[in-house]
């Protein structure tokens, strides 16, 4: 039967879906859930570093990876009051011990589309959206999940279980796993932003690198480039958005004043 061999997965996201492309290549039958009605245009995370290409390069997936972003072999870091540079990281130090001495910048909801095209072609990969998993049961040689899908529940057996659903996991918790550590920002909505995009075509600047990092007493900023259109982010919390700030609503307008004035050479031309 199949269900004796399938995998279930929980999380449509980058690592859910490279997991199916994995065994599916392998002829092993897949079934993932996401409870996202589609797959997630958010940027969230955008540095692929060299690593994960190799990882990604075994797959075949990496070509279509650099072309989706920008390759950026420097990193650097810079104290924002003094505008100097604190220290600098070339990955071309790495040409002996990588095929792949840069990180390339790009987002993850490009990286699952590149992935989702390749797993369509997979007669024995289901990906199921708008089907959340909700509870985890397991036996001697099973794991059974209960999803919810449109206010119906269903259950589905297989072989084994994957946890590919993020921090908050389902799945983690219904295995009693700890998740230790701390949470960096506090205040009424840490996950607040606001962000600004350079359209196509638009005059924009580059910064000295292509990933910097802007920092100060108190808050700091990524400036990075994501593609050949120009996009750039600021980072200033680990969430990765096009330039974008976070924390409490009533500084929004004082940080993001504060990093547009920090990368004004940068940001030439973004609305």
């Amino acid at each position: 039967m199949q269900e004796d061999r399938r995998v279930l997965i929980a999380g449509g996201g980058p690592v859910g879906l490279f997991c199916a492309l994995l065994l599916g290549r392998h002829g092993i039958p897949v079934r993932v859930f996401d409870a996202n009605p589609e797959l997630q245009d958010d940027p969230r995370a955008a540095t692929t570093h060299p690593a994960t290409l190799e990882v990604l390069d075994e797959a075949g997936l990496v070509e279509d990876l650099i072309a989706a972003g920008l390759v950026a072999p420097i990193f650097q870091f810079w104290d924002r009051p003094t505008n100097t540079k604190v220290a600098e990281f070339d990955h071309v130090l790495l040409k002996d011990d990588t095929k792949f001495p840069f990180v390339v910048q790009t987002e993850q909801f490009k990286t699952s589309r590149i992935i989702m095209q390749r797993l369509l072609a997979l007669p024995n990969v289901e990906v199921l959206f708008d089907h959340a998993v909700t509870h985890v049961t397991q036996d001697a040689g099973s794991v059974t999940v209960t999803v919810e899908s449109h206010g119906k529940t269903s259950t589905h057996k297989g072989a084994y279980l994957i946890g590919a659903d993020g921090g908050r996991s389902t799945v983690r918790k219904q295995c009693e796993i700890a998740f230790e550590g701390f949470t960096l920002l506090t205040g009424p909505d840490p996950e607040a932003w606001r962000g600004f995009k350079a359209p196509p075509g638009a005059p924009l600047r580059r910064l000295v690198a292509g990933t910097d990092f802007v920092t100060s007493a108190g808050d700091w900023a990524g400036a990075m480039g994501l593609s050949r259109d120009g996009a750039l982010l600021v980072r200033p919390d680990g969430h990765i958005l096009d330039v974008a700030v976070t924390g409490a609503p009533a500084e929004l307008a004082r940080l993001s004043a504060r990093l547009k004035a920090t990368l004004a050479p940068a940001l030439e031309g973004v609305a």
